[in-house]
Order: structure tokens, then C-alpha cells, then sequence
């Protein structure tokens, strides 16, 4: 794996289209006891919309350090990913006909990070068995900021105060009252969400391919574990 590529390579798309693109990939087998190699490649690209407040940005980067010796081969991978998306969303047709570049709600994106990383390994312990092992973490982190309507606007029963659409007091969250600040408005809201995950496991197992009865023979027998922890939090504004 990777052991036969060697050289780097690079490349950038001139801006077109409000869209630029530049990657990069680099291998090298390293001098070092034992066949040594790494490897690297990454790949940044950037759109504008044609809408108001509206892009995408991603950003990737791969890396894999390998070792070979007799019979023995082990890596180490690293993945990681960046991806944000501003102005996804639906516009009412009233306003597209006064500006058809015009958003509804602002700002609305959403923030994409990604890491991996991976230990691989293999040992071939006789010509007909060989032991693989791998180990990883995965990590996932989404950030949404999302502008909306108010859910809570000026009391018309108590007046100098903030309610919610069912005429109950607004209060903070250490549950004072919130005062209309604005005298009236406008007012919007800000959405943010958090989602973030950690996942993680290992695996092992032996593969036998000697003959059985005279008969070709492959046998695989291994445990694997898998683990994950998830949390999600919406803070409104």
C-alpha cells in the first residue's frame, strides 16, 4: 500500500465560474533500515453563489506513513476534512421577484470537521498464516448557525416585556423576565446547534489457508469492538 508510488504532483484551477480549486499529492519511500514510505495529498476548493451571503469551502488532507519489513507490514493514516456551506435555504417568491440574489433568513451555514486516523498491521507468521490487526478513532464535529424568525415578540398584556406565540412570559435561562429591549423590534433569531461525535474501535484477526482434506482451505476467525459517544446541543439567541 503506497509502496509503489513515489514523485508529487500538484495542480490549480484558475478562478471560473466564482470557483477555484487547487490539490496537491506527494510519495516518497524513505531511506531508512526497512522500506519506509509516506504519503500525502490534500485538496482545497472554493465556489461562490450567485446568491447574497452564499459559498462552500472544502478542505481535505490525507497522510499515510508506512513501514515494510520481512513478512511484516504496518501504517499509520491520517484523513482529515473541512467543509462549510453558507446560504442553503428556501427564498419566498415575492422576494426573488424584487432581487433574485436575495436570501430569506441570514446567516444559514453549516460547518462540517472531520479526523481519522487509522494503525493497520500485518504479520505473516508462517507462509500460511498471517495475523492483520487494526486500530481507530473517528471524530465528528457539526457547528449550525441558523437566523430566524422571532418565537418571541412584545407582550400586548404586559407591556416593556418580551412573550412567545402563546402569550407566556419570556424568560432567560436563569428565568428572569426578558425586557423588550427593542421597543417593539424587529426582532430575529439565532439559531446555533452543536452535534459532536467520538468514535473508536479495534480489530484482530488470524487467516489460515492450509489445505483441509486435501481441499483449498481459507480460514478466517477474529473479535472486533466498535464504540461511539454522542452529543447534540441547540442554543437559541
Amino acid at each position: 500500500m503506497f509502496f509503489g508510488i513515489a514523485g508529487q504532483s500538484a495542480s490549480t484551477r484558475p478562478p471560473a465560474f466564482s470557483t477555484s480549486c487547487s490539490s496537491l499529492s506527494h510519495g516518497r519511500l524513505l531511506p531508512i533500515a526497512r522500506p519506509t514510505t509516506r504519503y500525502v495529498a490534500g485538496t482545497v476548493l472554493h465556489q461562490d453563489g450567485w446568491r447574497d451571503l452564499q459559498s462552500s469551502d472544502i478542505r481535505n488532507l490525507y497522510g499515510d506513513l508506512g513501514w515494510k519489513g520481512e513478512g511484516a507490514e504496518v501504517h499509520l493514516s491520517v484523513t482529515l476534512a473541512q467543509s462549510t456551506l453558507n446560504g442553503p435555504g428556501t427564498t419566498p417568491v415575492q422576494l426573488l421577484a424584487v432581487d433574485p440574489s436575495s436570501v430569506f433568513m441570514a446567516p444559514n451555514r453549516i460547518s462540517n470537521q472531520y479526523a481519522n486516523a487509522n494503525l493497520t498491521g500485518e504479520v505473516d507468521v508462517t507462509d500460511k498464516t498471517s495475523v492483520q490487526a487494526l486500530l481507530y478513532y473517528r471524530y465528528f464535529l457539526q457547528g449550525v448557525a441558523n437566523g430566524n424568525a422571532p418565537n418571541d415578540t412584545r407582550c400586548t398584556g404586559r407591556l416593556g416585556f418580551l412573550c412567545s406565540g402563546d402569550g407566556r412570559l419570556s424568560t432567560s435561562y436563569g428565568g428572569a423576565p426578558i425586557p423588550d429591549f427593542l421597543n417593539g423590534g424587529p426582532y430575529s433569531e439565532l439559531d446555533n446547534q452543536t452535534t459532536r461525535t467520538n468514535g473508536y474501535g479495534a480489530s484482530a484477526q488470524v487467516t489460515n489457508t492450509s489445505s483441509l482434506f486435501g481441499l483449498g482451505n481459507h480460514l478466517v476467525a477474529g473479535f472486533s469492538f466498535d464504540g461511539a459517544q454522542n452529543d447534540s446541543v441547540l442554543l437559541p439567541m
